[in-house]
């Protein structure tokens, strides 16, 4: 983003959370959760560069070394999961840091799907 152009004001992180995770023998593992709406005319490169996969890498550095079993990304919209993962893997190759951060996680995926609550598909963030 050009320093000198104004920001949008729309924003398309609806929440950001993490998650203690326990499985039926109690083992427990850490989980972050992503929910995107994008807006009618989406541009899945601008909003994951600009902010998606910043605060991602924020939230897995403020962190610390706590492993991540799960980041779970979901959106609302024109943006399909596989247009979403394309964004995604395109800025990863210019962000090491997050790169790594997410090949560390045990799971990385992206699904989406509509107001209704129905999956409209999903993809495997990593690379």
């Amino acid at each position: 983003m050009n320093p000198t152009e104004p920001r949008s004001e729309y924003t398309v992180i609806v929440d950001i959370s993490h998650d203690v995770l326990a499985d039926d023998a109690g083992n427990e593992s850490n989980a972050l959760f992503v929910a995107c709406t994008f807006p009618d005319e989406a541009d899945a490169v601008k909003y994951v560069a600009e902010e998606i996969a910043p605060a991602v890498r924020i939230e897995r550095f403020l962190a610390g070394s706590t492993p991540l079993a799960l980041l779970l990304i979901t959106i609302i919209g024109p943006v399909s999961a596989e247009d979403f993962r394309a964004a995604w893997q395109a800025y990863c190759q210019t962000d090491p840091l997050l790169a790594a951060y997410v090949q560390a996680t045990e799971q990385a995926v992206v699904v989406w799907g509509n107001e209704q609550g129905e999956t409209l598909g999903q993809a495997n963030l990593k690379v």
